[in-house]
């Protein structure tokens, strides 16, 4: 089979698409992929650059979706497998009418409970209209797969429920680095109390908050550290606010890392304060890795953290709950370490072994 993968930017692709699309070039297929971006990889077997724009009204997706078009017109593909909201449904349209099937994986609806009305203005009305071009839409969590069975499909298309595409917990686990190792290199003391965050420094992820919430914290415990992976246009307003504080010594913004994983080996608690996700990514990879999570009930975050069995969710921006929480897991190692084993046990449901047969078989024609 030929198959195109169309996602809007590359970042798409490199974080969660590689491994099936691996997966797909060794059962014999061809993949060929268009986003805005020049990123490709071996199993790629043509890139195609196109000017989608992360504003779904700007002019350009209108071209980015001509080219498409003439993509899928002269290429004959079997399947397109359209990612993200813009090529989501830009892709679609494009597909439609055409002799194609249609996959579209939806990583966290725009228009999640609670979001701001513009976005169930703009992106609920996007899905519903390019559900008509779909054959299979994949929902990641239980809320959006709930608002996908109320869409309308192409004959004998709908929407199905994945948690995710899949962790590699092996990896995970084997990326493991004794603590005192991570924290020296870090330059952070060996008997620390250390927490941890990965995100991009964009306000959705919403790190400004932890930072706020636990500033007396940090001022009366000298020991207690922050680390936070991670890069994005917030990072000299971060750090800007860091320095007023006073509190660089103990608050460390490590940038992107590549060694993301193996550095929650060397921390105690992780933090997840964000407003919006799919289902996160960096909470599975804490659980997998037996870190204990704090994190904000939200769609998806609720969906792997349940309350008092394997971690702790607090109300978005409630800092009362967050300390409690923080305090709590703080002064009960006993506590930690039962959450550490359950995680551990629960997210084996969201490991690569168990998701992606399930994900490989939506290619199916």
């Amino acid at each position: 089979m030929k198959i195109l993968f169309c996602t809007t930017m590359d970042l798409q692709i490199q974080t969660f698409h590689w491994r099936t699309i691996k997966a797909l070039h060794a059962m014999g297929h061809t993949v060929d992929a268009v986003t805005n971006g020049t990123y490709t990889m071996e199993e790629i077997s043509h890139k195609y650059t196109v000017p989608f724009n992360r504003n779904p009204l700007h002019p350009d997706n209108l071209k980015a979706m001509k080219q498409v078009r003439t993509i899928l017109d002269e290429n004959q593909y079997d399947i397109i497998s359209c990612h993200s909201p813009v090529a989501g449904f830009f892709g679609r349209r494009a597909a439609d009418g055409m002799k194609i099937k249609v996959l579209y994986t939806a990583h966290g609806f725009h228009f999640w409970k609670g979001a701001p009305l513009i976005n169930q203005l703009i992106y609920k009305n996007m899905e519903k209209l390019a559900a008509h071009w779909t054959d299979v839409l994949m929902t990641i969590n239980p809320e959006d797969y709930e608002a996908a069975q109320k869409f309308r499909y192409k004959p004998g298309g709908g929407p199905v429920y994945i948690p995710g595409v899949g962790i590699d917990v092996k990896a995970i686990q084997e990326a493991k680095e004794d603590k005192a190792v991570i924290r020296q290199e870090l330059g952070l003391p060996e008997d620390a109390f250390v927490l941890y965050s990965i995100g991009e420094l964009i306000p959705r992820k919403n790190h400004r908050f932890a930072i706020d919430a636990l500033k007396e914290e940090f001022k009366a415990d000298p020991s207690l550290h922050y680390c936070i992976a991670g890069n994005g246009k917030l990072t000299d307003e971060l750090t800007a606010y860091i320095n007023e504080l006073g509190l660089e010594n103990q608050i460390h913004l490590l940038g992107f890392r590549t060694d993301a994983r193996k550095l929650m080996y060397g921390m105690d608690l992780f933090l997840f304060p964000s407003y919006q996700e799919g289902l996160p990514v960096a909470v599975m990879e804490a659980m997998a890795a037996g870190l204990p999570v704090i994190a904000t009930d939200i769609r998806g975050n609720h969906d792997l953290i349940h309350p008092e069995e394997n971690g702790i969710l607090y109300p978005v921006d409630d800092k009362e709950a967050f300390l409690g929480a923080y305090r709590e897991l703080r002064c009960d190692p006993g506590k930690r370490a039962a959450f550490s084993k359950q995680e551990q046990e629960d997210i084996k449901a969201c490991s690569l072994e168990v998701i992606e047969p399930q994900i490989l078989d939506l290619y199916r024609i």
